[in-house]
């Protein structure tokens, strides 16, 4: 396991994953040692140790630089190891990675796109344990009548709002 760990201007973000690329993403973390705190508890001190950066490393933090800048930036890129996930999950986490920067869409609305339209809920448990936000974007996925719902992270909505309202005043006109 490889991981990487870098402060950008919403806060620490941790990346952990394989060759095969990013399996997890922590983010909107105030300090370090908060991160720090939640890396123990996740992954295996051994790894901790070691400290070895991927190749998707660097191309993360890029990444992350320009989307925070105000840039719309192409995620599928980015190489994501999602082998744990069900075929289900899987689906959901395309459909919602194929929500237009500074665009929303309901519980409902992925439901639908990933061949479930009866499972807004389960959509909604999916995001809730989405293990690589923003690169899967599920600050892009609200409730019907364009409520946010929930988001995980430390900051909460607060997160959520900010990168909707960075996504929006950025981006593309059609």
């Amino acid at each position: 396991m490889s991981f990487t760990i870098f402060n950008t201007s919403i806060g620490w973000i941790a990346a952990a994953g394989s060759t095969r690329g990013i399996s997890d993403l922590l983010v909107g973390y105030k300090t370090k040692e908060d991160l720090a705190a939640t890396l123990n508890q996740k992954i295996d001190r051994e790894v901790l140790a070691e400290k070895l950066e991927a190749k998707w490393a660097k191309k993360l933090q890029q990444l992350f630089k320009g989307y925070l800048a105000g840039e719309v930036v192409d995620w599928t890129d980015l190489p994501v190891d999602l082998q744990s996930r069900t075929s289900f999950q899987q689906a959901v986490i395309a459909a919602t990675r194929a929500i237009p920067h500074g665009e929303t869409r309901t519980y409902g609305e992925v439901a639908l796109a990933a061949g479930s339209p009866k499972a807004a809920r389960a959509v909604g448990t999916v995001m809730s344990s989405n293990r690589l936000p923003i690169i899967v974007p599920c600050h892009r996925v609200v409730a019907s009548g364009q409520l946010l719902g929930g988001y995980t992270s430390p900051q909460g909505l607060e997160l959520k709002k900010h990168l909707i309202r960075l996504e929006r005043q950025h981006a593309p006109q059609a």
